[in-house]
């Protein structure tokens, strides 16, 4: 029975997961980021190649040049993520949309966490091993939930929507991530499954 549920719960794999929700938080590391490059700008010279310099590089740029990689890999696993939604799309439901909500606006609560950085200065490891655990707790709620598709860098591109359709005479609701950023009422769309009723669509 557990294994029957859980396949309700999230049919992405766990790579995808973590992706979606660092580019959902890029904003807030981007920030960070820049408040330590700016912090430590003194140490912005170029020292040669030699043991100290590459230690003052990892002391003061070391967890920034990390943090880089990571978003930059996560941008990339996202973009094949959402290539191969594109791909099996067609393997989708096909439904006719009779109510629609868009909860793009969301994003901007989600947003509203990027605050932290102007209160939180981290400035010691110890500092951005709270800020981790924090995230970490974060992640678990994030991932059995429709803030999985709640992120502010796929709202520059894809629509948001909360819907209802007719599916086997039974009336159902979902979130959609949807590649029109103008669904309405009225629409069909396919739906393919990527978690709990949440869906990636396309309008046919």
């Amino acid at each position: 029975m557990s294994s029957e549920n859980s396949k309700y719960i999230n049919n992405l794999r766990i790579i995808p997961q973590i992706g979606l929700f660092i580019t959902s938080y890029t904003p807030l590391f981007l920030i960070i980021i820049i408040k330590v490059i700016a912090k430590n700008s003194d140490f912005l010279y170029w020292g040669g190649f030699n043991w100290n310099s590459f230690l003052t590089f990892l002391s003061k740029f070391g967890l920034v040049t990390g943090a880089t990689m990571i978003i930059l890999l996560s941008f990339l696993v996202v973009k094949l993520t959402l290539m191969n939604l594109e791909a099996s799309i067609d393997n989708g439901i096909l439904v006719r949309v009779n109510n629609v909500n868009n909860k793009s606006s969301e994003i901007i609560s989600y947003i509203a966490t990027y605050i932290i950085p102007f209160v939180y200065d981290a400035n010691e490891p110890i500092d951005f091993l709270i800020m981790f655990l924090l995230i970490a707790i974060i992640f678990v709620i994030y991932i059995n939930s429709p803030l999985l598709i709640v992120n502010p860098i796929l709202g520059l591109k894809y629509g948001i929507y909360e819907v209802t359709f007719m599916q086997n005479g039974v009336s159902k609701s979902a979130i959609v991530l949807s590649q029109n950023k103008y669904l309405l009422e009225g629409n069909v769309i396919k739906l393919l499954s990527i978690g709990h009723k949440i869906y990636y669509s396309k309008k046919i």
